[in-house]
């Protein structure tokens, strides 16, 4: 890229990114926490200060007994254990006991109530109580029940699953000691309840000594969101769009028309005529203290106080909103927040200095005014910014937060605050064009690739030089024979086969057209291409296990996992993976799970691939195990099974978030790559199997071949016999153009022909007038003469009647000279006809030459 080129690009950059700062996510729910007596009216729902907070009133109920199958859902070994427990205890999220718990009470009841079916004598059952009693006596440090406020230790508890292992042994009860907890949560904030194994760990005694002693009870994790306006926001952009230019009445217009498209959709997303976007989030834990390293502030909270503390309106600096100003901010504000949740409060020994006390109302209160006056967004910085107006307020919201219970598997980072796609963006601006992708490359550039617009070739002429079979796919998506791709979907299709062939005119395309119009349903036999592609080079390989280069181990990245081996793939073969992405989930998933059912081919291909997969050697029917990977119902182990497979083969799989990845690849290794491959035929049985699959794919190539000449041979006949047909249309119009042409000469001729002969007439009559007009110049002159020589001849006559002379002599000269004008004037009369006649007679020869032309091409 030229320097031109590259500052294009990253003003293009900057203008996006500036854009996504602006586009935060939005709060897409309603669980509320008042900070104090008010009336969400946006929300519609009702806070109250008196509300307990989500954190308040809740203890784990600790079930501990023997079951037969660990392997199992918590919730279900918790359901198991309500009729098979030995033990009940009650704590608080501080692991202190809530209810008095006796352990001799407890166990003694148990032993007896398991004495009929088990055969325990009283002596027995006595000699049990006094052993457990002993062991239970060693970690609980007092006799007799502990009362409420007791902190249940995982020593405790340890020693509890051992007491279940011995009592089942002695009462012959099989299966394993388990202890569950089951935590109730307010339903504002949690579906349902929380259920959780309690691992014993060896080294609990050791963690005591150093201050930690209840690591059996897991806390999970409150995410609170401190909330901005964003009707403030956008109106303050839009008073700052009106101060950097002043707008005119239409742009106006266009401006009410945009928001008010935006605040219906903003109103029928969020829920309400109000969205609000994230401050800041943090993280409380289940016992109310704060969970060190939550701390999270949303660049739109940065972009926000760029907006309110610029202090150059109505200039607007170029890269505008600089928000790496708050780095520094930032980074000491997190400091500060883990400090506060008592982070770095270790000694030397690892005992903590001092434990940070749950988190109520007023420190979340003091909490958000702090980060709002580091960040510029208190009420004095907004108020004096020239965008605040008094009917809009300042952005931040102090009545209420946002709170949802975290999984377990989502990270202390969080949800996303901000635009899905502004770190990509930020990450291209930052490190400029030296990382650009060609895609990206093209996309910023100043010169687009060409773009087809059919609807500006109605003639088809463009179409046709794409849509010819030579530039065809060589693989199609099995659907019905006798149904076709349009032709618009044709020529994407083939435009994205140029791409991918690397003789395209670019590797970024977009295919644009209405909903309903098949962009999705092109995009199959996208896929079946590209898998023809990648099979062809397979095809090249003599063995299949040539196609694996060198063999490689993968060290375990920590104690629990082992060492592996695997083998890389040939280059050749690779680079034919698809991703499918959106920035709408539902609509990827729709694509990734439609792509391998067994209802995205036609019927008519059922009955071949069946035959197909029952020639196969050594019952390797990998439909079936596709139809396990991909048919969720197949997970559940417990659901009968059916001879139907759901899907067709595994070209593609649903991943994303964690819960998809698993799904799918639990089946797979499973299944497929520890069931299947592990005990796939030997060498030359594979090698066998190998050759005829090559062997029957070539043999398809070669039939395809010789389709695709026959169809490019008819193409051309086709394409010939067209052009024949245009070239008649044409020449049958030529003709009838010069036909008429003909027509019209031969009348221009008749016209002119007539003009000559007309000229002729008047040339007749021109020249006879010069004619008498110089015999009467002649008589005039001679009569002239005449006279002159009487008065000569007779001087006295002439001097007695001078008077009658000079008036004879007048008249005289007069005639002469009006018959000397005549003649002038018949003269060049008759000389401008004869011109203009000889103009004529040059014109009708050149018309005459035409005329013959025009006859020979009639001819021809």
């Amino acid at each position: 890229m030229g320097n031109d080129e590259q500052q294009h690009a990253m003003d293009v950059l900057s203008y996006w990114c500036a854009v996504e700062l602006f586009s935060p996510q939005t709060w897409r729910d309603d669980q509320l926490i008042a900070l104090s007596s008010s009336r969400n009216d946006d929300h519609r729902v009702s806070v109250s200060e008196q509300e307990r907070l989500p954190w308040d009133g809740i203890h784990a109920d600790l079930l501990i007994g023997p079951v037969d199958n660990e392997r199992r859902s918590y919730t279900n070994l918790y359901n198991d254990l309500q009729s098979r427990k030995i033990y009940r205890l009650q704590t608080d999220m501080y692991a202190r006991l809530t209810k008095p718990f006796s352990f001799a009470e407890d166990t003694e009841n148990w032993l007896r109530a398991q004495a009929a079916k088990s055969g325990l004598d009283e002596q027995t059952i006595t000699g049990l109580l006094g052993e457990t009693n002993r062991l239970w006596l060693e970690v609980a440090k007092q006799p007799g029940p502990l009362p409420a406020g007791t902190e249940l230790t995982d020593s405790m508890v340890s020693r509890l699953l051992q007491v279940v292992e011995k009592l089942s042994a002695k009462a012959n009860r099989p299966g394993s000691a388990c202890a569950v907890y089951r935590k109730d949560y307010d339903r504002r904030f949690a579906r349902r309840p929380v259920h959780q194994v309690v691992k014993p760990d060896e080294s609990s005694e050791q963690q005591e000594r150093v201050g930690r002693q209840n690591r059996w009870l897991r806390h999970e994790r409150f995410r609170i969101a401190v909330g901005l306006s964003q009707r403030v926001v956008t109106n303050a952009l839009l008073k700052a769009a009106e101060l950097v230019r002043e707008l005119s009445p239409a742009e106006e217009t266009a401006q009410d028309e945009v928001l008010q498209e935006l605040a219906h959709r903003q109103s029928k997303r969020a829920g309400g005529p109000s969205a609000v976007a994230s401050l800041m989030e943090f993280c409380v834990w289940d016992d109310g203290c704060l969970v060190p390293r939550s701390l999270m502030l949303s660049q739109y909270a940065k972009a926000v106080s760029c907006l309110f503390n610029h202090e150059g309106w109505p200039d607007c600096p170029a890269g505008w909103p600089h928000i790496e100003v708050f780095d520094d901010t930032e980074s000491k504000l997190k400091s500060e927040f883990n400090r506060l949740a008592g982070e770095d409060s270790e000694d030397q020994a690892g005992r903590p200095m001092y434990k940070a006390g749950p988190v109520g109302r007023y420190e979340i209160e003091s909490l958000i005014e702090h980060v709002a006056d580091r960040m510029g967004l208190d009420d004095r910085a907004v108020s004096s910014s020239p965008l605040f107006t008094r009917t809009d307020g300042s952005p931040l919201i102090r009545d209420y937060v946002n709170c949802h219970l975290e999984a377990s598997s989502e990270s202390v980072n969080g949800e996303m605050m901000d635009s899905f796609f502004l770190e990509d963006l930020e990450d291209l601006y930052q490190n400029g064009p030296e990382i650009f992708s060609e895609p990206v490359r093209q996309y910023l550039s100043v010169g687009h690739p060409r773009r087809f617009d059919l609807e500006k070739d109605p003639e088809g002429h463009l179409v046709a030089d794409f849509t010819e079979p030579a530039s065809m796919p060589f693989g199609r998506w099995p659907s019905a024979s006798n149904q076709f791709q349009s032709t618009g979907q044709q020529l994407a299709i083939n435009q994205i086969r140029a791409a991918l062939e690397g003789y395209g005119s670019s590797s970024l395309l977009g295919v644009n057209g209405p909903p309903g119009t098949g962009k999705t349903t092109l995009l199959k036999d996208v896929v079946a291409e590209i898998i023809v592609a990648r099979a062809r080079r397979l095809a090249g390989f003599s063995r299949p296990q040539d196609i694996f280069t060198s063999r490689r181990l993968a060290r375990a990245t920590s104690d629990e996992d082992k060492d592996y081996v695997y083998w890389t793939l040939d280059p050749s073969v690779t680079g034919f993976e698809i991703v499918v992405a959106s920035s709408n989930n539902k609509a990827v998933e729709n694509v990734s799970q439609d792509l391998p059912s067994a209802d995205a081919i036609d019927t008519e291909w059922e009955s071949y691939i069946d035959s197909e997969f029952k020639q196969v050697p050594c019952g390797f029917a990998f439909r079936d195990f596709a139809g396990q990977i991909t048919d969720r119902k197949s997970q559940d182990k417990e659901s009968s099974t059916s001879n139907t497979s759901s899907a067709w083969a595994l070209i593609s799989a649903v991943l994303g978030n964690m819960s998809n990845k698993n799904r799918f690849l639990w089946p797979f290794k499973n299944e497929f790559i520890y069931k299947s491959l592990k005990y796939m035929p030997g060498e030359r049985g594979s090698r066998t199997n190998w050759a005829k699959a090559r062997n029957d794919f070539n043999a398809a190539l070669k039939k395809e071949e010789s389709i695709r000449a026959r169809k490019i041979a008819q193409y051309n006949l086709m394409r010939s016999y067209s052009g024949l047909c245009n070239q008649r249309s044409d020449l049958s119009a030529e003709l009838k153009t010069l036909n008429e042409q003909l027509h019209g000469m031969k009348a221009s001729r008749s016209r002119y022909v007539g003009q000559v002969q007309s000229m002729g007439r008047q040339m007749s009559d021109a020249g006879q007038a010069a004619n008498n007009a110089q015999a009467a110049w002649e008589q005039a002159d001679g009569i002239c003469r005449v006279h002159l020589s009487y008065w000569k001849a007779h001087p006295l006559r002439s001097f007695f009647h001078s008077r009658e002379r000079q008036q004879d002599e007048l008249k005289v000269r007069t005639d002469l000279e009006q018959a000397r004008r005549a003649k002038q004037h018949f003269e060049e009369q008759a000389s401008t006809v004869h011109q203009r006649l000889q103009s004529f007679y040059g014109g009708l020869e050149v018309g005459d030459q035409k005329l013959g032309e025009c006859q020979n091409r009639l001819r021809l």
